[in-house]
């Protein structure tokens, strides 16, 4: 048996205090080694930007780790009220880290595969829904992003997750039908109670299955908007907003009945009108395990958050006489009236 050995040529080494400041004699860079990077893989200017010391670029903000803070307010700022706007990695640099100084908002456009127009979809239907996305991106930072059938949708929620680390809101501007996102023909997005025959649908179930492996990962307080029609035209959990907010347990808003843009002198102002109908918000406010005997009693407990549920599920999981363990998501729902503004939910 041959020994081997090898050497490794380290340009630099870096030890950082938590918020990211260098420890003094706990670093090394290579003479003439021109590497920009720094704490959290971030380029980092030396000079700094303000507050003293070098910062880095996080892509929507710079941060100052001398600070432990950024230099402007974060843009969700409403959504974390608890927290100052200019917190970094919500002040828990030990368990957290902040990717870009914002989480992903998705403005989701539906077309069909390729242009093909083998459903609903017309040009001019592709454009207005397109126009609806880039109107969020100017006015409130949306990525507009074209999706042709549930598999893409899943997969874009997928890189949003990757690149960003967790997906704060969706709106999605596509035709739809009460049971699902229409998309490519039978390519759509649907509840879990419904398969298309298309080799790229996907439904509520694929995605849960994506947010179990860590694959997407929403903000606690996410809002999932489908600027579609009749996304809650029937009224029960096998409508789309219904029944993922009761699969995923993501808060979601839909309509009862037609939706189309608000037009003032001409002009599309963003905000979205249920010709007929309303828009209804659901959001899971608890969480309800039942533990069935093999004798016909019941035991249920009402827990706040899904995993104390688990848990109590978990603990009564295999004892004798236990003859099954359920968790259902307990929704509440609130009417929004017939006109909404898809950013301020």
């Amino acid at each position: 048996m041959q020994n081997s050995s090898f050497f490794t040529n380290s340009f630099n080494f870096i030890n950082y205090h938590p918020f990211g400041m260098v420890m003094p004699g706990r670093s090394y860079v290579k003479a003439g080694a021109d590497y920009r990077f720094g704490f959290n893989g971030k380029e980092q200017d030396p000079e700094g930007m303000g507050g003293g010391g070098s910062t880095y670029d996080y892509g929507f903000r710079i941060y100052n780790p001398q600070l432990g803070k950024f230099l402007s307010i974060d843009p969700l700022f409403k959504a974390y009220a608890d927290l100052t706007p200019y917190q970094f990695a919500a002040n828990m640099p030990i368990a957290a880290i902040d990717l870009d100084g914002l989480e992903a908002d998705l403005a989701i456009y539906g077309s069909d595969e390729e242009g093909s127009l083998t459903t609903y979809y017309t040009s001019s239907d592709i454009n207005a829904f397109q126009a609806r996305a880039l109107l969020l991106h100017n006015s409130c930072n949306y990525e507009p992003v074209m999706v042709a059938s549930g598999g893409q949708l899943i997969d874009v929620l997928k890189e949003a997750t990757t690149n960003e680390g967790s997906i704060s809101n969706i709106v999605i501007f596509a035709h739809g039908v009460n049971y699902g996102v229409v998309l490519d023909a039978e390519n759509g997005f649907y509840t879990s109670q419904f398969t298309a025959s298309g080799s790229n649908q996907a439904n509520v179930g694929d995605l849960s299955s994506a947010m179990n492996s860590g694959e997407v990962v929403f903000e606690s307080n996410a809002i999932v908007c489908f600027a579609t029609c009749n996304a809650n035209g029937g009224g029960t959990d096998y409508d789309i907003a219904q029944n993922m907010t009761k699969i995923t347990g993501v808060t979601t808003v839909g309509a009862t009945s037609q939706v189309e843009p608000e037009i003032i002198d001409g002009v599309e102002t963003g905000r979205l009108v249920a010709t007929y109908g309303t828009f209804i918000k659901y959001e899971v406010v608890s969480y309800t395990a039942s533990v069935f005997s093999s004798n016909g009693d019941l035991m249920q407990r009402t827990f706040k958050s899904e995993s104390l549920a688990e848990r109590f599920a978990s603990h009564h999981s295999g004892r004798e006489g236990v003859a099954g363990i359920s968790i259902e998501a307990n929704i509440k729902t609130t009417d929004l009236g017939n006109t909404i503004d898809p950013s301020n939910l």
